[in-house]
């Protein structure tokens, strides 16, 4: 890609911005330390992990939070309204205090120095994304991320991939996509033909030269 043609990114969350392994480590630490005094409760932990698995999983990738809630009801025997109150705590309030400390720094501040030199900078994320980019000091001109913007679907998605394309006002060849994920990222972009980056690759990049150079490093 010439590197006058790129005009922005399209970059995915989780994973991308910030080191979940950090995160996931953190959060653990404070799961475990509120739950281990508080066996009674311990079936709330089970809902937080059976809601990550279901989301995994074919048969529920184009279904929304509340009916994940009224799965887990069934399957965790506990409130729907209580799972849902857990699952919105632990897993997109709780992190927000620690998001900054896991951050990709050099990724951050890459992308604010782009999107002050006009870039366009559009986020697409399965989660929530609003909170987490506000935490972490990003940079943005559009957010597309499940229950944001009316998304319902996850990735990989060519109908949400077209929308990104056409508000953004370029080409999908002149935006570049980078997240973590091939199966949810990469496969996101293929849909539209466009560039991608993975994040381990991007940060090697950046953090070896002023400029990227894109006719090497978009697969």
């Amino acid at each position: 890609m010439d590197q006058n043609k790129l005009k922005g990114f399209v970059l995915d969350v989780d994973g991308t911005l910030y080191s979940q392994k950090k995160m996931r480590i953190r959060m653990l630490g404070r799961l475990l330390a509120y739950y281990v005094p508080r066996p009674d409760r311990l079936r709330e932990l089970y809902a937080l992990f059976l809601f990550r698995k279901l989301r995994e999983q074919s048969e529920w990738k184009r279904a929304g939070f509340e009916d994940l809630f009224l799965e887990l009801e069934k399957k965790a025997k506990l409130p729907a309204a209580r799972i849902e109150e857990r699952i919105r705590y632990w897993m997109f309030r709780a992190p927000l205090d620690s998001i900054k400390a896991c951050a990709f720094r050099d990724v951050i501040a890459f992308i604010n120095r782009q999107h002050r030199d006009g870039k366009r900078i559009i986020v697409y994320s399965d989660y929530p994304a609003a909170d987490k980019l506000k935490a972490l000091g990003m940079a943005y001109d559009l957010v597309f991320a499940f229950e944001e913007n009316g998304i319902s679907e996850q990735k990989p998605s060519r109908r949400i991939m077209e929308t990104i394309v056409s508000e953004s006002g370029c080409r999908a060849d002149q935006l570049l996509y980078v997240g973590d994920r091939d199966d949810r990222d990469r496969a996101s972009a293929e849909t539209v033909s466009m560039p991608y980056c993975d994040i381990r690759q991007f940060r090697r990049i950046i953090s070896s030269a002023e400029e990227i150079p894109y006719d090497t490093a978009c697969r």
